[in-house]
């Protein structure tokens, strides 16, 4: 038996250049749809301009925000005892957000809070009094007020 010769047909440069531009144009092609399906399935996420939020509470407070129990936690602010603090360009939770606190390292409960609710007071959040009822009732201490300084 012998082997099987054959001849290899040769490929003209005008071929190889029309091969390249086509693989040239089905790449960008591609590149230009999962572009434009980029766009269009990936969206940013809602934001409010700006959200204040009110600590009536003896306690400094570690404030979370989640929409739903299969979404994480924000965080937002942490606000000393007594304090009002206001947030730029927060994400927007829905028609539901939940409030995780805790102060003084300690769960400080959770509480819901209606989205048309926050919209009608102006994205302003008053913690429940409760909360540092709460803490205090559990006999955890107070947050200690910084010294004065001294002149």
């Amino acid at each position: 038996m012998s082997p099987r010769t054959g001849t290899k047909p040769e490929t003209t440069p005008e071929r190889t250049s029309s091969l390249l531009h086509t693989d040239f144009v089905a790449v960008l092609a591609a590149c230009v749809i999962g572009a434009l399906l980029c766009a269009v399935l990936i969206r940013e996420p809602v934001r409010i301009d700006q959200m204040t939020v009110n600590n009536p509470t003896d306690y400094e407070l570690i404030v979370q925000a989640r929409g739903g129990p299969d979404q994480a936690w924000m965080p937002l602010v942490v606000l000393a005892p007594g304090a009002t603090a206001s947030m730029d360009d927060v994400i927007d939770q829905g028609g539901t957000w939940t409030f995780r606190l805790a102060g003084q390292g300690e769960d400080a409960g959770t509480f819901d809070v209606s989205r048309d609710q926050l919209r009608d007071a102006g994205w302003r959040l008053a913690i429940p009094p409760t909360i540092g009822d709460q803490l205090r009732v559990r006999g955890i201490p107070p947050t200690p007020q910084a010294a004065p300084a001294a002149t």
